[in-house]
């Protein structure tokens, strides 16, 4: 749900909308919700996208214009709050928009491009938090097994183990990785499997953890012919 705030530099002000997604039960309220930020240029990027390449599922959607004088009023920033929250609703509900890759880039491209320039910056301890709220985002939207969520898993198991000290919550995210990517048969996928198992061995034996069980999975998948060592770095994987 947008809520509205405002944020400001030396040479322009603008209006930043809150995005909260949360998964509350009928009696327990979500414990973990993630936020995002987004302007309205962002909203309007997204729309225009739409508009697009699939003109006739957003035919009916209204869509605040943009407005030259008077930004800033209470009331405005209300009414597009709304306007916002019915849009984001609505582009959920619809198959073939919540799944486009222009929804996607709305949901993770900024704090990932930032989290991307923290890592190059040998920064992993501010990137792995915010890769880890997109993921949390991300995965309230799709499902646990989605090329989405288990590619934003990748991203965050690489971010948590590339530096020399692997990050506190490295552990954590390697063992769901290995869940999540078991039975998985997208063909995309399985490019980053054997690199995932190689990190998850590594991080294993870092911190003195059995780690036969993957072990064994690699010796399984090379006796099938595919190749297990000297291969890419789980990094590497995802950007090719």
């Amino acid at each position: 749900m947008p809520n509205e705030g405002e944020a400001s530099n030396s040479s322009k002000k603008y209006v930043v909308y809150d995005l909260t997604c949360r998964q509350d039960t009928n009696t327990t309220p979500d414990a973990n919700p993630a936020t995002i930020e987004r302007r309205y240029t962002d909203f309007l990027k997204l729309y225009e996208a739409f508009k697009k390449d699939q003109p006739q599922q957003i035919a009916n959607i209204a869509f605040p214009g943009k407005k030259i004088i008077g930004n800033f009023t209470n009331d405005l920033i209300s009414q597009r709050a709304l306007a916002f929250e019915n849009f984001l609703d609505y582009v959920i509900s619809v198959p073939s928009l919540r799944d486009s890759e222009h929804f996607l880039s709305f949901l993770q491209d900024e704090e990932l491009n930032k989290a991307c320039r923290l890592l190059d910056e040998r920064r992993n301890e501010v990137a792995v938090p915010m890769i880890e709220n997109i993921f949390q985002l991300v995965n309230k939207i799709y499902l646990d097994k989605s090329k989405q969520v288990l590619l934003l898993l990748c991203r965050l198991v690489a971010a948590c183990t590339t530096s020399p000290i692997p990050h506190p919550s490295a552990e954590k995210w390697v063992d769901l990785a290995f869940r999540r990517f078991d039975h998985v048969s997208d063909v995309e996928l399985l490019v980053l499997y054997i690199p995932l198992l190689n990190t998850i061995s590594y991080l294993y034996w870092q911190k003195g953890r059995d780690a036969q069980l993957i072990n064994d999975r690699l010796e399984e998948m090379g006796r099938k012919g595919i190749k297990i060592k000297d291969t890419l770095t789980l990094s590497q994987a995802i950007h090719a």
